[in-house]
């Protein structure tokens, strides 16, 4: 759909928590060991990367000063801790969004994450120099967002 539209598809990415992070799916596979009843623990997570079609010159891109600095992940399996205190039912990880932004955009480029959930990307956004653009689908957790945001949460 995002290729329709006019992205272009850059990177997967696959976010790994510790095996504690997941619900608990198996439990009765532990028990039973009946076959078919096998119900692994989710621990990962994709994280598609898209770009818009740009016609600009390369120079453009080489005159920005935006550099990625040491300690950087080398692979696209980012082992990150979730979130473990939010009121979003599903928290991403500051340091997920923020590889990904300072990864994948220069400063003063436009991010846009079309799952704003609480509003996380937005804020690295900010911190990093980029601009940003969010949707988010579940009304309730939007205006829950846009409120805590407008207070300084």
């Amino acid at each position: 759909m995002m290729e329709k539209i006019g992205f272009e598809f850059l990177e997967d990415i696959i976010w790994k928590k510790p095996d504690g992070a997941a619900a608990n799916r198996n439990g009765g596979f532990y028990r039973h060991r009946k076959p078919v009843a096998y119900k692994p623990n989710i621990v990962t997570e994709y994280v598609l990367v898209f770009k818009k079609k740009a016609n600009f010159l390369i120079d453009k891109v080489l005159q920005n000063n935006s550099l990625v600095g040491d300690g950087y992940e080398r692979t696209n399996v980012w082992e990150i801790q979730p979130e473990t205190k939010s009121w979003h039912s599903a928290p991403f990880p500051k340091k997920l969004a923020e590889n990904v932004i300072r990864y994948y955009s220069y400063e003063n480029e436009t991010v846009f994450d079309c799952f704003a959930g609480s509003g996380t990307t937005g804020k690295i956004c900010e911190a990093l120099n980029r601009k940003w653009i969010m949707s988010e689908l579940n009304t309730k957790i939007f205006n829950e967002a846009v409120e805590r945001w407008q207070n300084g949460l």
